[in-house]
């Protein structure tokens, strides 16, 4: 069940903590509910935050009737308090539902808050929530990262540097940093490059702190990166990484002037299988490719290539974990027709 609120008042001064709170009625829900937000743990004040409580309803009424609203308790300076309860007034036998209800807070001005929610009878849970300014600044990894090696983080940003501490948190790393100029000093754009030990093969969230930034004295810049298993695909610019990083895809061409370069790789939003390459401008794709699992009708990995190009290009299919490799090239020229290559890799077991 998922229910919806919006709040009637909420908005508070300088850091503050906020709670999240009391749950009515419903001796029913006992200890069993938990209280996260959405975003998870630091936001900007652009984007709107959600409260969010889990927990098993066993009243008559099912999860149905359980309800968020904002508390009468008074807050203290950063606290903000929110009751959750539960309205039913049906008779009828108890029965245990799952809940979760979502309470809308909006966007929250810069500042730390701290989220707890309580019952009646003291039972509590947690949760704590930043929001900073975005931040223009840019972070990324130096090369695309593996899990066999240090990870290298590089920050870029205006202003004059100082700190440049990195730690790892669950699957977040964040680097903390200030740009702040002391008196008479004119800002510079400036690098910061800091290395953590290598992290197991997944998805992390990489996360920028300027505690130098803006009036708020915190200003953030976020990041997704993916660390691969050693000897997989590492996807760049140049290198499409289809089906989980097993095979890696480039692409080279020359044009009717001479001149030569590089495919750029596009990957469509949830595609694994397939992607695109661009020659001379991102929004005039060249090249389609498909890898599709065959494994199941002859044994084989097949490849499917789809070319809007007559000029001269050479695409590169390898498997990562065979090392076996498949070219495939068209003429000066030639308008290329569909190829399909229903053979291209046999290490169905692999």
């Amino acid at each position: 069940m998922f229910v919806t609120r919006t709040p009637t008042l909420l908005r508070g001064a300088a850091l503050v903590a906020v709670a999240i709170a009391a749950l009515y009625g419903a001796p029913a829900f006992g200890a069993s509910f938990s209280v996260s937000t959405e975003p998870a743990t630091v936001a900007t004040w652009p984007q709107p935050v959600y409260l969010i409580v889990h927990g098993t309803s066993t009243s008559s009424c099912g999860a149905a009737a359980v309800n968020v609203r904002e508390s009468s308790t008074i807050a203290g300076p950063g606290y903000l308090y929110f009751q959750l309860q539960e309205d039913c007034l049906a008779g009828g036998s108890p029965r245990e539902e799952p809940f979760s209800v979502t309470f809308a807070l909006g966007r929250l001005p810069p500042r730390a808050y701290h989220l707890v929610v309580r019952d009646e009878h003291g039972v509590s849970a947690s949760a704590v929530l930043t929001v900073g300014l975005p931040s223009a600044a840019i972070i990324e990894t130096v090369e695309p990262p593996t899990s066999d090696r240090p990870l290298t983080v590089r920050l870029r940003d205006f202003g004059c540097p100082s700190g440049g501490t990195i730690g790892v948190t669950g699957n977040v790393v964040t680097l903390q940093y200030s740009s702040a100029c002391p008196t008479g000093i004119s800002p510079a754009v400036f690098e910061i490059e800091r290395e953590v030990p290598p992290l197991p093969a997944g998805t992390y969230e990489l996360r920028a702190t300027d505690s130098g930034g803006g009036f708020s004295g915190l200003a953030y810049v976020r990041a997704n990166v993916t660390v691969a298993p050693p000897g997989s695909c590492a996807p760049t610019d140049t290198t499409l990484c289809l089906h989980d990083r097993r095979f890696a895809v480039t692409a080279t061409w020359r044009d009717f002037a001479g001149h030569t370069g590089v495919g750029h790789a596009l990957v469509p939003p949830g595609s694994d299988g397939s992607g695109l390459f661009w020659f001379f401008g991102a929004e005039n794709a060249e090249l389609t490719v498909k890898v599709l699992d065959g494994c199941a009708v002859n044994q084989h990995w097949w490849v499917f290539l789809a070319s809007g190009s007559s000029v001269d290009y050479e695409v590169t299919v390898t498997d990562t974990r065979s090392g076996a490799q498949r070219k495939y090239t068209n003429p000066l020229g030639v308008q290329a027709p569909l190829a399909t290559d229903l053979e291209a890799f046999a290490a169905c077991t692999e």
